[in-house]
C-alpha cells in the first residue's frame, strides 16, 4: 500500500511493510529458542531458593528449640508434649510462635514454617490442618546409659538434657520428612511426626487410597537433605553422608547421640 507524504513541498511514497508468515515463524522459533535456553536457569533458581527457604525454616526450628532448652533447664525440645501428648511442632507452635491455639487461623498460617517450599503439598484453609515437611529423630531407643533424645512410651514421656550430646553440633534433631496427605496433616497429630532412618525418611507418601503419591522425598534437594542438629546448625547432606558406621535402615553417627560411631 503507498501513501503520499508531502514535506515543504515535496511528496514522498511511503509503502506500508508487512511481516510475512515466514518472518513470523522465524522470530516464533527464536522466542522458543530463547525459553528452552531460559527455563532450565531458572528451574534451577527456583529449586536454590526452595533449598534456601527450608534451610531458613530448619533454622527458625532450631532458635525456638534452643528456647526451650533456655526455658526449661537445658531439656531437650521433647519428641512429644508432656501435657496433651501433642508432637514437638504443635509443642514449639503454641509456645512461641501462636499461643492461641494451633486450632486457630492465625496459628495455621503462622506455622509455614513447618512446611518447605519443595512439598507440594498445600496447607488446607482450614484452622489446625497443615502439611508439616519435618520430623523429630526417633533413631535412639532408651538404654541402660540413658542415651536418647526423647522418646514415648505408655503414655511417658522421656526427655534427656542437652548434655547427653557428645556432639550437638553433629546429632540430628530434625530433618526433611512429611508427614501423610494434607487433608490429614494435623499439625497436633503425633502420626508421622518422627523418623528413624534416612530409608524412611525417603518413602514417597500416597495421595490416599487407589490415588498417585504426592510427595516424593527421594527427589527433594536433588538428592540431598536439611538436617537440623541438636546445636542449632542445619547442615545439606546426602542421606548416606549422616550414617557413618551404620546403614540406611539402622544409621549411627548423626542418628544417635554416642560420639564417633
Amino acid at each position: 500500500m503507498l501513501e503520499k507524504i508531502g514535506q515543504k513541498g515535496k511528496t514522498f511514497m511511503m509503502t506500508k511493510k508487512y511481516f510475512t508468515l515466514i518472518e513470523l515463524l522465524v522470530v516464533i522459533a527464536i522466542i522458543a529458542i530463547l525459553a528452552g535456553m531460559l527455563l532450565p536457569a531458572l528451574n534451577k533458581a527456583r529449586k536454590t531458593a526452595q533449598k534456601i527457604n527450608c534451610t531458613s525454616n530448619l533454622k527458625t526450628i532450631g532458635t525456638l528449640a534452643q528456647l526451650y532448652s533456655s526455658d526449661y533447664d537445658d531439656y531437650i525440645v521433647p519428641v512429644r508434649a508432656r501435657t496433651d501428648g501433642n508432637p514437638w511442632s504443635s509443642l514449639l507452635l503454641t509456645l512461641y510462635i501462636n499461643n492461641k491455639s494451633v486450632w486457630d487461623t492465625a496459628g495455621v498460617t503462622s506455622a509455614k514454617v513447618f512446611h518447605c517450599n519443595s512439598d507440594p503439598r498445600e496447607m488446607a484453609n482450614t484452622p489446625g490442618i497443615y502439611a508439616r515437611s519435618y520430623s523429630y529423630n526417633s533413631r535412639d531407643n532408651r538404654n541402660a546409659a540413658g542415651g536418647f533424645l526423647s522418646d514415648w512410651e505408655s503414655s511417658k514421656l522421656h526427655i534427656n538434657k542437652l548434655n547427653v550430646c557428645k556432639n550437638p553440633s553433629k546429632t540430628i534433631i530434625i530433618t526433611e520428612h512429611p508427614m501423610q496427605p494434607a487433608a490429614n496433616a494435623y499439625l497436633d497429630q503425633t502420626s508421622w511426626s518422627t523418623v528413624s532412618c534416612p530409608s524412611a525418611q525417603q518413602e514417597a507418601i500416597p495421595g490416599g487410597s487407589g490415588s498417585k503419591t504426592v510427595f516424593s522425598p527421594v527427589t527433594t534437594h536433588d538428592g540431598v537433605w536439611n538436617y537440623l542438629m541438636v546445636g542449632g546448625n542445619v547442615e545439606l547432606l546426602q542421606p548416606r553422608a549422616t550414617i557413618g558406621t551404620g546403614t540406611t535402615e539402622n544409621p549411627n553417627d548423626m542418628w544417635t547421640v554416642a560420639a564417633n560411631d
